[in-house]
C-alpha cells in the first residue's frame, strides 16, 4: 500500500490513514476551505476528487451556463434546430432529421452557431436559403416571415423574360387574384398565360392612351400583342412602340 500522509491533490491535503470502507483503504483528508473528509485511497491516486465537495454546485453552474445566452431567441434557434434534426420524437422531424436534413459539426456547438449567424434581428427566423441542404453557415440566415414563406418547398416557381420568382410572387406583380391562378395552374396552363387578366374580369387599372381609357387587356387586344407584351410596353412609357 502506498503511503499518501502529508501528499497534496487538488484541493486536499491528505492528514493520515483511517478506517477501510469496506475492503479499500481511506484516507483522512482536509480540503482547502477546512472541511475534513474520508477519501478512498483508488481516488486519491487518479486525483478524481477536486475537493470536499464545496466546489461542485459552482462546477454545475459553470456546466449549465457556459455562454450566459441560455434561453435567448438565438439559443432557442438553435435549441429547436437540433430538435427538429435529432429528436425522432418532435413533432417537425420527419420534415427534417426524418428526410435527411442535418447540422452541421461546428453548430453541435451553441457559441460557434451564434459567432457565425450573430444576434437574430427583430422579427426574423433561422431560415435555410437551399430547403434540401442542411444547416450550416453557408446555407442559413435570419429571414423574415414573408421571405420564409416565399422560400417553402411548395412553392412553385416560375421564370418569365429572365426573372424567376414563386407564382404568387407573379400574381401580386400582375395585379391578378393568385386564386385565380392557382385554379389555371392546377388546370395545367404554364408560363405567362397564368397571369393574363381574365376577359370576364379584368383586372388591373385602366390605361389612357391617345384620349381612350381601356384595361391592359383591352390595349393588348387592340394592338394585337400578349398581356405580357403590352405590360411591358405601359411601363416603358410608350405603349405604342
Amino acid at each position: 500500500m502506498i503511503d499518501l500522509t502529508g501528499q497534496t491533490i487538488n484541493k486536499l491535503r491528505v492528514v493520515r490513514r483511517v478506517d477501510n470502507v469496506g475492503k479499500q483503504p481511506a484516507w483522512l483528508c482536509v480540503c482547502e476551505c477546512g472541511a475534513e473528509k474520508r477519501v478512498l485511497g483508488m481516488h486519491l491516486r487518479t486525483g478524481k476528487p477536486v475537493d470536499c465537495g464545496c466546489g461542485r454546485a459552482q462546477r454545475l453552474r459553470e456546466a449549465h451556463v457556459r455562454h450566459g445566452m441560455t434561453d435567448t431567441p438565438e439559443w432557442r434557434a438553435w435549441k429547436s434546430m437540433l430538435d427538429r434534426c435529432n429528436t425522432p420524437t418532435h413533432k417537425a422531424y420527419v420534415h427534417y432529421g426524418g428526410r435527411g436534413i442535418k447540422v452541421c459539426k461546428r453548430w453541435m456547438v451553441f457559441e460557434n452557431f451564434y459567432a457565425d449567424m450573430g444576434k437574430r434581428p427583430e422579427g426574423t427566423s433561422l431560415d435555410r436559403i437551399n430547403n434540401n441542404r442542411g444547416y450550416s453557415p453557408a446555407n442559413c440566415r435570419w429571414a423574415t416571415q414573408q421571405e420564409q414563406q416565399n422560400n417553402r418547398r411548395s412553392n412553385v416557381r416560375i421564370t418569365l423574360h429572365g426573372e424567376t420568382k414563386t407564382m404568387k410572387q407573379w400574381a401580386t406583380h400582375f395585379g391578378v387574384d393568385y386564386a385565380v391562378v392557382k385554379d389555371r395552374h392546377s388546370k395545367g396552363v404554364r408560363g405567362a398565360a397564368l397571369f393574363a387578366a381574365s376577359p370576364r374580369k379584368p383586372y388591373g387599372r385602366k390605361i389612357e392612351i391617345d384620349g381612350l381609357s381601356k384595361t391592359i387587356t383591352e390595349w393588348a387586344a387592340h394592338f394585337g400583342v400578349t398581356y405580357q407584351e403590352m405590360w411591358k410596353r405601359i411601363n416603358s412609357k410608350d405603349p405604342s412602340c
